[in-house]
């Protein structure tokens, strides 16, 4: 199946608000599970209290993993709907070195930030 011009014009915006929005959800993630350290800085303001109070009642982020999986589902998305140029340098023990140490990454950030 071959994409005209403007289906994969489409695709593509598709796939950058999905990125975006996956981006979007981790930042919210990170502003709500490291908040002590933002009012520490002092990089709060009452708006954004007021947006994360409204998005906490959504559950969201009942659990720490629930934001995570769901930027990570989004960003699988994004994958599937993104058309690359092929490597033939690159195999599968290499996709999978990166992908087990991001995976480790995202999900230890307890281990690291546990005092």
């Amino acid at each position: 199946m071959s994409l005209t011009g403007e289906n994969e014009q489409g695709l593509r915006k598709i796939v950058d608000l999905t990125r975006l929005a996956s981006i979007f959800i981790l930042l919210l993630h990170f502003y709500y599970y490291c908040y002590a350290a933002f009012e520490k800085w002092e990089i709060k303001s009452t708006i954004t209290d007021r947006l994360m109070t409204n998005i906490m009642h959504t559950g969201l982020f009942s659990n720490q993993y629930t934001s995570k999986f769901l930027a990570i589902g989004l960003l699988v998305i994004s994958l599937l709907g993104a058309q690359g140029k092929k490597d033939d340098k690159i195999n599968w023990r290499s996709i999978a070195a990166y992908l087990l140490i991001g995976l480790v990454a995202f999900f230890l950030k307890r281990l690291v930030l546990n005092n």
